[in-house]
């Protein structure tokens, strides 16, 4: 019995079955011993026709295009320009150049710094607490124990309000000057502030006049019974009685009388 091929073996599906045990010698032995027999005419032909129509140009075209194909294969060649520092061969060597360099360059910019958010205690990422602590005490690395009014802030407002320059026993003649124009300017304003109240409380475009005031004006150059206010109340009783005195005694109180009534 024959034995079977390694392709008989394996599954037709798989890719080992057409890559492994195929005889493949007769399918080449056909195809190429036909090639090897034909000569190089037959195998290999020139092709001389054109594949499409040349455009003809004139003579002043031509002489164009070879221009511009003589001026881009040969590329003019300009001279290099001359360097405007000097060269390194004619600079002297500098000594510690990097030192110099270092402090020609800017410091760096540090950044906001609040000392009152900063924590002085260093960090231990140790497993336990009392060794943490044990080590920072050994290596003095520690701050005693601080208050609890140590972390806040103070106030940012002055201590002792400084008073002004020229209120000294012995200011000078610009303070004193400045200080005194300072308490005029604020005596007008607020003089300014009251005649504004005072005329604001007032009506605009009529004047009003009193009883009181239209009496005196009336009464005025006579005499006036003591009886009688300027500003319409009732005087006391002591007034009354020696408003009846004078009503005894003398004539004008007649007259005062018989005006009003």
């Amino acid at each position: 019995m024959k034995a079977k091929t390694a392709a008989s073996r394996t599954a037709r599906h798989k890719k080992k079955y057409w890559r492994k045990g195929t005889d493949v010698a007769d399918f080449e032995k056909t195809l190429h011993s036909g090639m090897k027999n034909k000569p190089d005419h037959e195998l290999f032909t020139i092709d001389r026709t054109p594949s499409a129509e040349v455009k003809k140009y004139t003579k002043r075209q031509q002489a164009a295009l070879d221009k511009i194909s003589r001026s881009i294969n040969e590329q003019e060649k300009l001279p290099l320009p001359e360097p405007k520092a000097p060269s390194l061969k004619k600079q002297p060597k500098l000594k510690q150049a990097v030192k110099r360099v270092e402090k020609t360059l800017p410091k760096p910019k540090i950044g906001d710094y609040d000392l009152w958010e900063k924590d002085f205690v260093p960090k231990t990422n140790l497993e336990y607490q009392e060794a943490g602590d044990h080590m920072l005490l050994y290596t003095k690395k520690k701050l005693p124990k601080q208050p609890s009014t140590a972390r806040f802030k103070p106030s940012l407002l002055d201590h002792v309000q400084v008073p002004h320059a020229g209120t000294s026993y012995n200011p000078k003649a610009d303070d004193y000057e400045k200080y005194v124009t300072e308490i005029a300017k604020a005596e007008t304003q607020l003089i300014h502030e009251e005649e504004r109240i005072a005329k604001a409380g007032k009506p605009k475009h009529e004047s009003v006049v009193t009883y009181a005031e239209k009496s005196l004006e009336e009464t005025e150059g006579l005499v006036i019974d003591p009886r009688y206010s300027a500003d319409g109340d009732t005087v006391d009783e002591t007034n009354e009685i020696e408003g009846e005195e004078a009503m005894e005694t003398g004539v004008s109180l007649n007259i005062v009388q018989a005006f009003f009534f």
